[in-house]
């Protein structure tokens, strides 16, 4: 049986969340993103907790090392904050006139420093400047940082993290096409949803990983003995019938490296 919380972007709810599932008597906690690690961490459970979707496990102190976690958690990270500086690029061979890119990202996550500290050190050699537009899931927060990026002259935006909620993620999507924003977003989602592109970590191959180190947990495995795993594939995926509502003709280039184009 499953037990199931969501804090559906509110991550203040996160520490009572996982106190619940803690009371439930589950035997294993998947944590989903770096929030609610943290906070599965921070309950100090003895009940095993196997991360998912995190992006850096050891810079945000989840873990001391990759090949041997310790205690009672393990997990699979994303290597979001790995991919920061490619996911630039790739937004930078999308639109080579950019030179201005706003980057929307979650102060409450842990992980999102890192990223931008990844993106930040790409920036230079791609002859782009970068400003930091602090971002919740609401729609008033998305729309004053969309508004904060024009008033900069934004020509871009770069989405660091994901959006828990399927409305918000078209919300989104749609507000920048609105303000003719292209924008390097999170998960294919995002882009089915009218975003212009993302390149992130294969979700197949990451949940498979997830099911199996669960399967093993319950079979008797030290969840500390088992390393972190890291994610071999990566997806590009472009909008093309959002390219050409902004007026953009993408490089043979670009499509080229593409996994997946919507028309």
């Amino acid at each position: 049986m499953l037990e199931v919380r969501s804090a559906e972007g509110r991550l203040e709810q996160l520490p009572a969340l996982t106190e619940e599932l803690i009371s439930a008597g589950v035997e294993v906690i998947v944590a989903v993103n770096s929030p609610g690690t943290q906070a599965a961490i921070a309950s100090r459970t003895k009940i095993p907790i196997v991360m998912a979707l995190v992006g850096d496990p050891v810079g945000t102190g989840f873990v001391p090392t990759l090949n041997r976690p310790g205690g009672t958690i393990t997990g699979v990270s994303n290597a979001s904050a790995l991919t920061a500086a490619k996911r630039l690029e790739l937004l930078k061979n999308a639109i080579p006139a950019a030179r201005r890119i706003a980057v929307f990202t979650h102060a409450g996550d842990p992980v999102s420093a890192v990223q931008v500290r990844d993106a930040e050190a790409a920036a230079g050699p791609l002859d782009v400047e970068l400003k930091v537009f602090p971002v919740v899931e609401s729609a008033e927060a998305i729309e004053g940082a969309v508004a904060a990026a024009i008033d900069w002259r934004a020509q871009a935006v770069f989405r660091i993290l994901a959006q828990a909620a399927p409305e918000f993620s078209r919300f989104q999507a749609e507000l920048l096409l609105r303000h003719r924003l292209p924008a390097m977003l999170a998960i294919r989602p995002d882009v089915q949803n009218g975003g212009l592109m993302c390149y992130y970590a294969d979700p197949s191959e990451h949940w498979r990983h997830v099911a199996d180190y669960i399967d093993r947990i319950l079979k008797g495995a030290v969840p500390g003995d088992l390393p972190i795993m890291m994610p071999t594939k990566f997806q590009l995926v472009l909008n093309l019938k959002t390219a050409r509502a902004l007026g953009l003709e993408l490089s043979s280039s670009i499509l080229a490296l593409a996994d997946e184009v919507i028309e």
